[in-house]
């Protein structure tokens, strides 16, 4: 076996007994961050990698209404910034292009998919990965049960290999019995409204982050969402 073959066994073995994130392969990251800003200062303060971590798996759970796709669509917006394009897989249907646009998404760097079901969204998901040419995967599989553990590790081991990172939307989370395939877990509920005067302008909603291999222990972040202005990112 060629030495260089043997050095990379040697790295997945020891990311297997030590985690992911145990060795990195500098030349593979680039100079950019190791993470993409979620576009909320005091969310991103709350994570230890400083926002969605790469070649991982997150999880974003919520019900409608919860702020998870606007949440989505503004750390689609930060992925736009290393000018590099992003895959949105569409599994319930209900993208909307103009809200999109209202969160600073670029059209011309998004590639939406409507997969069948979740577990062709997975799959697709994966080879996408492996092209090693994608930022960001954003998995919207709200209504859709991921059934077994195999499309999941699949995906996880490709962007292990990558800088690519991949965020799972669902309105349940997925069974504890595939927690650990999941670098990062948050999840949103609404809390209240934000009103100026009499008028309601937006509304507030709660970011618990249940799981980070980045930072230990859960922990809470409110955000306001404003359907004028898509967002108000606040101060950390």
């Amino acid at each position: 076996m060629p030495k260089s073959t043997n050095l990379q066994q040697t790295l997945w073995d020891l990311q297997k007994r030590f985690g992911d994130h145990a060795i990195t392969m500098l030349g593979a990251r680039g100079t950019s961050a190791a993470a993409i800003t979620t576009g909320f200062p005091q969310l991103d303060a709350a994570l230890g990698a400083g926002g969605m971590p790469d070649h991982g798996l997150t999880e974003l759970v919520g019900v409608p209404t919860s702020g998870m796709t606007t949440l989505a669509l503004r750390i689609i917006a930060s992925a736009h910034a290393d000018a590099a394009p992003v895959v949105y897989l569409d599994g319930a249907g209900t993208f909307d292009p103009d809200y999109a646009a209202r969160c600073e998404v670029d059209p011309d760097r998004l590639l939406l998919v409507q997969p069948e079901d979740a577990a062709q969204a997975l799959l697709i998901a994966r080879d996408c990965a492996r092209t090693n040419s994608v930022r960001l995967i954003v998995l919207d599989l709200v209504g859709l049960p991921v059934r077994g553990s195999k499309p999941l590790e699949q995906l996880r081991e490709a962007l292990v290999r990558t800088r690519c990172a991949a965020l799972l939307l669902h309105n349940e989370p997925v069974p504890t019995t595939l927690n650990d395939l999941f670098q990062l877990q948050l999840r949103l509920a609404w809390t209240g409204w934000v009103t100026q005067g009499h008028d309601v302008s937006g509304y507030r909603v709660q970011v618990t982050v249940v799981k980070d291999k980045a930072r230990a222990g859960e922990r809470q972040v409110v955000l306001e969402l404003h359907p004028d202005r898509a967002v108000d990112g606040g101060a950390p």
